[in-house]
């Protein structure tokens, strides 16, 4: 059986004063939101937990380390100790006692609990929402907006439709190569 007394909730400023410390690498940051998500925004420097549905009901709520931890390096930094602390964090949980049993949160917990010695772990109480409220430095948001849309009735809409879709195109192509420009470890060299 999990003891769970190994975990306990920080609030946000808490996690802020550990991010920026200068103990970078001494901590690992989970996120248990779904895939979409994750790929929209986050807390910077977060992973995400790989965990379709239905691996987890035919596993019965266990998850793999792999599917936790895919990076095989940061894995074997968990394994070995190295990680003083693993943050987890949901969309808005404020409590794990109220949280569902078969949430993410709590599927992820137990299994690193089950599966890693002595460690430390701590979800951040009101999870992405209250970081994203509270301190959005800590955030990366990856959506753009979608300039193409236009929800004004018009006659002739196919034919402004298409002309809006030419110059949408110009505009996110120069959108993406300011962002592969800022950001050049986001992209492989071959889409430079």
């Amino acid at each position: 059986m999990v003891v769970m007394e190994n975990v306990c909730g920080v609030e946000v400023s808490e996690v802020t004063d550990v991010l920026s410390t200068d103990s970078l690498g001494d901590f690992l940051i989970i996120d248990c939101r779904s895939f979409l998500a994750f790929n929209q925004s986050r807390i910077v420097d977060s992973i995400n937990v790989h965990c379709p549905p239905i691996l987890k009901r035919r596993s019965g709520g266990f998850i793999a380390l792999e599917n936790i931890v895919p990076c095989e390096n940061k894995r074997n930094r968990l394994l070995q100790g190295i990680y003083d602390t693993v943050f987890v964090y949901d969309e808005n949980t404020h409590d794990l006692i109220k949280a569902p049993s078969d949430s993410n949160i709590l599927s992820v917990i137990t299994s690193l609990l089950k599966q890693v010695e002595k460690l430390s772990v701590r979800f951040i109480k009101g999870g992405f929402e209250a970081v994203r409220e509270e301190c959005p430095i800590l955030c990366m948001d990856l959506r753009f907006s979608h300039p193409m849309r236009d929800k004004s009735p018009h006659k002739d809409r196919g034919k402004q439709s298409r002309m809006k879709h030419t110059s949408a195109h110009t505009n996110l192509s120069q959108v993406g190569y300011n962002f592969r420009s800022l950001y050049p470890a986001y992209f492989p060299i071959f889409l430079l």
